[in-house]
């Protein structure tokens, strides 16, 4: 006799095989990540191989949930990557554009069919926002003429309990573009909520700048150690286009940034 499951006790399984932490099909030696033996336990990382960014700072013993990177519908969007980096600082990138759209504190309510068999709500995030902006993008500059451009998301690494996502920027007859992001939650003597951003750019073209307009929010700044204190200059500079804010890099290299954030008014 052939059985039938229901569909909804099918479809969690499927979306969650297909949609974990091993999501992405194209990513480069994900690492694969423990389940921790009781909540609030760290989370036990297996080292992946490959290129991996410069190391940024330490990251906490603990996230907020596990996994702490994942894919999903959020507030209505598809193909959104969450990295929930501590309570009070979660990130949303839009992997068709390669940009980080929000952040905020609160964590996300998971409701749909995937989560609580609910049909129609999708999860969304809740708590207090420090910036909600899709109007962001990547560009660069040839011959003195700046082009819009599209990187193409190559999935995320987990290693050392951090993660680094991948993108990629096809520039045709000149090669393309490696670039790796490091997100992390910055150490502050105060109160503020700090966000740092470690960048690697592989394959620059000499005479080329690639250009990443920056959210709106919160005092910006590329900190003096990774200007050059440390013996490993940034290969970037901020720049200012009217009200907008870019990170201009013009050679391969590392560039760790550095943003205090505000709750949105």
């Amino acid at each position: 006799m052939t059985h039938r499951w229901p569909a909804y006790l099918v479809l969690p399984f499927l979306l969650t095989a297909c949609n974990g932490p091993a999501d992405n099909g194209v990513r480069q030696a994900v690492a694969q990540v423990e389940a921790p033996a009781q909540p609030g336990a760290p989370v036990a990382v297996t080292p992946a191989t490959g290129p991996v960014a410069a190391k940024v700072a330490p990251a906490p013993t603990t996230r907020p949930r596990d996994p702490w990177v994942f894919r999903s519908v959020l507030n209505k969007k598809p193909r959104m990557l969450t990295v929930a980096l501590a309570d009070p600082l979660w990130l949303a990138y839009d992997t068709q554009t390669c940009t980080l759209v929000k952040a905020w504190s609160g964590g996300v309510k998971f409701t749909g069919g995937v989560y609580d068999t609910r049909h129609g709500p999708q999860p969304q995030s809740q708590g207090e926002t420090y910036f909600d902006q899709a109007a962001q993008g990547w560009s660069i500059v040839r011959d003195g003429r700046p082009q819009p451009i599209r990187p193409a998301y190559r999935g995320y690494t987990q290693r050392d309990g951090g993660v680094t996502l991948n993108y990629t920027v096809d520039l045709g007859d000149a090669g393309k573009v490696e670039v790796q992001e490091q997100p992390e939650i910055a150490t502050s003597d105060g109160p503020a909520t700090r966000l740092q951003r470690a960048f690697t750019i592989k394959g620059l073209p000499q005479g080329a700048r690639l250009l990443l307009q920056l959210p709106q929010a919160g005092d910006v700044t590329i900190p003096e150690a990774a200007a050059g204190d440390s013996g490993n200059p940034a290969q970037a500079e901020l720049e200012t286009a009217g009200e907008q804010r870019m990170l201009a890099f013009d050679r391969d290299g590392t560039t760790t940034l550095v943003t205090e954030l505000k709750a949105a008014k």
